[in-house]
């Protein structure tokens, strides 16, 4: 996962390929971008999963949030 991704605030059909690169190392960039116009298909397809790929993007931005608060937390009582 990238270090510290930044998420627009709103993620919608529009955006959702730049936010799934985002989200992945730079060095899987590459490998990715090609599969981005396949999910972008699969949402236009499928609509109703848009808001379920949503939820796991926003999951992982909580878990990168939560690892950060830690680390510093961890930091500050060291």
């Amino acid at each position: 996962m990238a270090k510290n991704p930044k998420l627009p605030d709103n993620i919608d059909e529009s955006n959702l390929g730049d936010v799934a690169l985002n989200l992945l190392p730079k060095k899987y960039h590459k490998i990715a971008r090609p599969l981005i116009p396949k999910l972008e298909e699969y949402i236009a397809n499928n609509p109703e999963k848009l808001e379920q790929v949503l939820n796991q993007i926003k999951g992982v931005n909580q878990n990168v949030k939560r690892e950060e608060q830690t680390d510093s937390q961890t930091s500050a009582s060291l």
